[in-house]
């Protein structure tokens, strides 16, 4: 919740935004079995960009704007581009192909109202089925990454003690 927040302030003051009617205030959670498809609503019609707010990190999805010919163009941003599609119709709502582990977080999206911009509310994504102990694996794997390099850097330490308490 604060995260979104945080991001709220940030955009009003990057430019003077503001917020539309919608409340940046994210919806209960929407609860997706692993390996299902999901359908998110955006009830923003101009020129959106879809945002996943996962870990502290604001990962940009993909944007949706109209061509001159009226129809949707779609911009991917994300590295897996086949797995997120825009709905077409009155709404610029996300698909989301075959949820998982990875897909759990916060989802809005952010677009143009009558010249400000408007972010929508949020809607919080739950994986069901998928092993919570897993999820928190990465920090395991950054603290083994990281305490190798803590153990050179007391050993530089010591030694150059060593070497500087001689030197006096």
């Amino acid at each position: 919740m604060n995260q979104v927040v945080d991001v709220v302030k940030s955009l009003r003051g990057i430019a003077g935004c503001h917020l539309s009617a919608a409340s940046p205030v994210p919806r209960p959670a929407l609860v997706v079995p692993a390996g299902q498809n999901v359908s998110l609503p955006c009830n923003l019609t101009s020129e959106i960009t879809w945002y996943h707010l996962r870990s502290d990190q604001l990962l940009p999805l993909l944007t949706v704007s109209a061509s001159k010919f009226g129809e949707d163009v779609v911009t991917p941003h994300a590295a897996d581009v086949g797995r997120f599609q825009s709905l077409s119709g009155a709404g610029r709502g996300l698909d989301i192909l075959e949820v998982g582990e990875r897909d759990a977080g916060l989802y809005f999206c952010i677009g143009r109202c009558s010249g400000a911009v408007c972010l929508n509310r949020g809607i919080n994504l739950v994986v069901d089925g998928v092993d919570r102990e897993s999820a928190r694996q990465p920090c395991w794997s950054l603290a083994i990454c990281l305490l190798p390099a803590l153990l050179v850097l007391c050993f530089l330490f010591i030694v150059g003690f060593y070497l500087c308490s001689g030197c006096v």
